[in-house]
């Protein structure tokens, strides 16, 4: 990999094209249009792309029904303080039903950092 201090030319971009195109009005609202274009796809590619409906490989996840499917927005994940309170809320989860709960239990005892420094 080459510095770029190393090439032993710098690019320098004329004066008199950023005028020209700064004065032909067409080319920054493309520009711009363009790119939002860009995102928009990339992100109705993130919300519309292929799903799965199972995560799998996962230990101890026991996953929505409706997880990776198109109600997928409406499902929650219950995490959980160790396998114990897991227990306690697929015994909750047995009266709502499986379809839009999942439950996935954390290993250790999670961190009280309300008082706690940056350090």
């Amino acid at each position: 990999m080459t510095k770029a201090s190393a090439f032993g030319s710098a690019f320098e971009l004329p004066a008199k094209f950023v005028d020209d195109i700064v004065k032909n009005t067409d080319v920054v609202p493309n520009v711009v249009l363009s790119a939002r274009q860009k995102l928009d796809n990339k992100m109705a590619k993130q919300l519309t792309g292929k799903k799965t409906s199972r995560l799998l490989g996962i230990d101890k996840l026991e996953d929505a029904n409706d997880a990776g499917t198109r109600n997928a927005d409406q499902c929650t994940l219950i995490v959980t303080e160790g396998d114990s309170a897991k227990s306690l809320a697929m015994a909750g989860i047995e009266v709502v039903g499986r379809d839009r709960w999942g439950v996935f239990p954390l290993r250790g005892k999670l961190l009280n950092v309300r008082d706690a420094n940056a350090k």
